[in-house]
């Protein structure tokens, strides 16, 4: 079946999490992505985390991150800093609609492919340069990190509880900062964008992205609120100004917890009854909304007394029986587990990859939306190291064997990573991750509930 972006080609020049989650979605909508390694700098995220946290021979062919960016792409080497690694770089622009990547920006002029520099070979060719801090201003040469642009950005500003401290907004300990899944976001928008406005006007362009603009365009409610009535926002953690009582209260098990949001009077009264305690509808501290914020410390004191005894799911269904916003807080066993994600085929099983078949099958996550005449599937597993270089060069450029060959002896490109580079294991010690709260537990059945996933999927 046809796919929308069939017949564009991207040659992505990019690593660890924000340029490759941005081409990736382009990648299961067709486009021929082309991912450019070097053997003295190949993608961090290769070497890590490890299925079943063991490291086996080739782990860097199989990283859990890895495998889940780079889908759908192909992969090859190539020394850029190698003037003839340079020149085949550029005879592949030439034949390509978009390039991406996330070097700081004189990184790329001292490379010599700078945007004029591809426009030379190719009128057409679209560039995203994806930066922490854009491409001018006294920032600019700035590298960045997820943590680093939560921070600057404001949002770990409004981030927290009222008597703590900034918190970060996205997924800390190992997880990933939310100014990086915004900045992937941004990334393929402006891509499908330029390639749009190129179909009407035959024009490419230079596609400047900054993570930390990215960032700031998450938070328009707090700039708006300073610009117009010069308030600086300040952390409310899971309050609301319009809803009183909001948060999250904890039930009975194991670090269970229910969300609850009111919007109105009636709907306070509704929660009342269920509680059990309708006086507090009457209650002169918690009548009005105003008067609900004011004593919401209280409040909530009464509320978790009440769902302390119960199951998270009991809550959650009692209190949407009658009006009221509830759900339980999923943990990511949950959302492993739900049946409405599994119904929509959410998770994709992917094969093992062949150095390592006894990994076994693995699910990931396919784009977030469904099209009626189109697929957005996963059809091919992350590349292997090098995987392409020999089928890319023979195919686009026409280069035979014995150049290839001379290519590899003159280091142009890489069979293997540099020796030295990798490091020596991606073992993590889980139980002191535990201790550090860092995770909060380690779930010794996940192979059987993930053999059960693929069985009730493959039903």
């Amino acid at each position: 079946m046809n796919r929308p972006l069939d017949g564009i080609r991207i040659l992505e020049l990019g690593m660890v999490f924000v340029l490759p989650a941005a081409i990736l979605p382009l990648a299961a909508l067709g486009a021929d992505v082309i991912k450019v390694e070097a053997g003295k700098r190949p993608d961090s995220t290769r070497w890590g985390p490890s299925p079943d946290n063991e490291v086996r021979p080739d782990a860097l062919n199989y990283g859990g991150h890895f495998r889940m960016l780079n889908r759908n792409k192909r992969g090859i080497t190539l020394d850029l800093t190698n003037p003839r690694g340079r020149d085949l770089f550029l005879q592949l622009v030439a034949v390509s609609d978009v390039v991406a990547e996330n070097f700081t920006p004189r990184v790329i002029r001292n490379l010599r492919l700078d945007y004029e520099a591809l426009r030379a070979v190719n009128e057409r060719i679209i560039l995203l340069s994806s930066t922490g801090f854009g491409q001018s201003g006294p920032w600019s040469n700035y590298r960045a990190y997820g943590p680093n642009t939560e921070a600057v950005d404001g949002l770990m500003h409004v981030t927290g509880y009222p008597d703590g401290p900034p918190q970060r907004a996205g997924a800390g300990g190992l997880g990933v900062a939310f100014t990086d899944v915004a900045g992937a976001y941004f990334g393929t928008f402006a891509i499908l964008a330029a390639l749009d406005y190129r179909d009407r006007t035959g024009c490419g362009q230079w596609l400047d992205l900054s993570h930390y603009e990215a960032g700031v365009a998450t938070i328009p409610e707090a700039l708006l609120d300073f610009e117009m009535n010069g308030r600086v926002m300040s952390r409310t953690g899971n309050r609301d100004r319009w809803r009183a009582p909001q948060g999250a209260y904890r039930c009975s098990g194991n670090d269970r917890w229910v969300a609850i949001s009111v919007a109105t009077d009636s709907q306070f009264a509704s929660l009342a009854r269920e509680m059990g305690m309708p006086a507090l509808a009457s209650d002169e501290r918690f009548a009005t909304l105003l008067r609900r914020h004011a004593n919401h410390d209280a409040l909530d004191a009464l509320i978790s007394s009440w769902t302390a005894a119960l199951t998270a799911e009991s809550v959650e269904q009692r209190l949407q029986r009658i009006g009221v916003e509830a759900t339980s807080v999923a943990t990511l066993r949950d959302v492993w587990l739900d049946p409405q994600l599994r119904h929509r085929g959410t998770f994709q099983v992917m094969p093992p990859p062949a150095m390592a078949p006894n990994i076994g099958p693995r699910p990931f996550l396919r784009p977030s939306w469904k099209m009626s005449v189109s697929s957005s599937a996963t059809n091919t597993d992350a590349p292997t190291f090098n995987q392409h270089t020999d089928e890319v060069l023979s195919e686009l450029l026409g280069i035979s064997e014995p150049e290839i060959s001379q290519l590899e002896s003159e280091g142009v490109i890489s069979r293997d990573p540099q020796p030295g580079i990798l490091p020596r294991t991606g073992v993590m010690d889980l139980k002191d991750l535990v201790r550090a709260e860092r995770l909060r537990e380690v779930d010794s059945q996940y192979h059987t509930r993930l053999l059960d996933w693929f069985s009730d999927n493959d039903s």
